[in-house]
């Protein structure tokens, strides 16, 4: 029935796209029409209590979730549910106080038959047999099961563990992921590495945190997911980050771990060359992101994931990112990828090295990358890449 249809479409796992359900949703916006399938979707989302194992990304509804515990929620309900009961411990506005010509639309839309809203049983039904092949959504990375919009209103609203102060810019729009750390600048064109600390100016850096810092500076809501060291450097750009507006609760601290520094000495004509580090490169913190601490809240409340490639180069943070990739794909998040080749990061052979980020570009939305880096993933020179992306 088009009710059911258009409230799987947008809930579970019915074909089209939540982007395609949300630009076909919008159609009811400004008519009587919408109206009533909110009326009807808020009587389906507190009876029907399965469409609370459907995909949570497709929940359009804004301001609504398919959990009784958040429709019942002042916070999130805009429509006191009143009337006769259909389902265990559910209401439904009652019939006979709605208009003749509302009461034929729901019939039409498949919810009410003969007078009587549909029982849960009788939908549940209904839709296994015109979708014989669904099944119940698998929550990855611990994220509560409801909606895009939910996700959002849950992070901002108290009554529901959410902690708005946490979210200074409001709920991230962008989420970066991967490296904080410290460029440490030669001062001088002589300086190499080993030379005394007074020989650099440390600078705040690291290509995802600096994409975060800068969205949040252009005005649009975004958060860091990496890690930092339990030492001085870590304590400063947490701070840098909370400067700018960034959350800081996805920042990891790693205990026993220092918080990395990449110097960078300068030529005589003022290019850069990275230098390296003064430890081992796979001993720092940002190589030991924990994935269990990612509450995946914020990621279905969304819209793109930014990445780099570093994080490739060791195992917990590639496993990490290999998630994130699946995630992505799973829920329709747009991925942005910045090559950032850079070798100093990685023991692999190059060889390798390269396989890695190919097999991680894949499905990627968006990819960054130099002339340089095309010609050395690809053998292939802008005009090339451009012509055949």
């Amino acid at each position: 029935t088009p009710l059911l249809a258009a409230t799987i479409t947008m809930q579970g796992k019915a074909p089209g796209s939540a982007r395609q359900s949300a630009a076909s949703f919008s159609l009811f916006r400004n008519s009587r029409c919408f109206a009533v399938l909110m009326l009807a979707a808020l009587s389906l989302s507190e009876a029907f209590s399965p469409l609370s194992h459907f995909n949570p990304r497709a929940n359009l509804i804004p301001k609504l979730s398919v959990r009784p515990l958040q429709l019942r929620s002042p916070a999130l309900s805009p429509m006191s549910m009143s009337g006769s009961s259909a389902g265990k411990g559910s209401k439904r506005p009652d019939l006979r106080t709605m208009e003749p010509e509302t009461i034929t639309l729901l019939e039409e839309m498949g919810v009410v038959r003969g007078g009587e809203w549909r029982t849960e049983e009788d939908l549940l039904a209904e839709f296994k047999k015109t979708y014989p092949s669904w099944e119940s959504a698998v929550w990855p990375l611990g994220a509560i099961d409801v909606g895009h919009m939910d996700a959002a209103d849950r992070l901002m609203t108290p009554e529901l563990g959410g902690t708005p102060e946490d979210y200074p810019n409001g709920p991230p729009r962008v989420l970066a992921f991967g490296e904080v750390l410290l460029d440490c600048l030669a001062n001088e064109p002589s300086v190499k590495l080993g030379d005394p600390d007074s020989s650099w100016t440390a600078f705040a850096g690291g290509a995802p945190a600096n994409v975060a810092c800068a969205l949040a500076k252009l005005g649009t809501s975004s958060g860091f997911i990496g890690c930092v060291g339990d030492d001085a450097d870590g304590q400063k750009l947490k701070q840098v980050l909370s400067d700018e507006g960034i959350p800081t609760k996805t920042l990891q601290t790693v205990k026993g771990k220092k918080t990395r520094r990449v110097f960078v000495t300068r030529t005589e004509d003022g290019d850069r060359e990275f230098a390296g580090f003064p430890d081992d490169t796979s001993n720092f913190a940002d190589c030991s992101f924990d994935m269990a601490q990612i509450d995946g809240t914020m990621l279905y409340a969304a819209d793109f994931l930014v990445t780099g490639t570093l994080g490739l180069a060791y195992p917990e943070t590639r496993e990490a990112l290999t998630q994130l990739k699946q995630f992505c794909m799973e829920i329709g998040l747009v991925r942005f990828v910045d090559v950032n080749w850079r070798p100093v990061f990685w023991k692999q052979p190059e060889a390798k090295a390269k396989e890695i980020i190919l097999e991680y570009l894949q499905g990627a939305s968006l990819i960054k990358m130099t002339d340089e880096e095309a010609m050395w993933l690809f053998d292939m020179d802008q005009d090339q890449v451009l012509d055949k992306p």
